[in-house]
């Protein structure tokens, strides 16, 4: 959630930076990360 916040907070101008490009990167690879850990069937 850290990184969505920061990613939102750094478009203020243009979404189309580099900082706000790899906070939103870094924000999908979390959620994605987490989403594969919740949803793995347990062994």
């Amino acid at each position: 959630m850290l990184f969505t916040y920061l990613a939102i907070q750094s478009a203020h101008e243009t979404i189309w930076n580099v900082s706000t490009i790899a906070l939103a990167a870094l924000a999908a690879f979390d959620f994605g990360t987490a989403f594969r850990l919740l949803f793995t069937p347990k062994r």
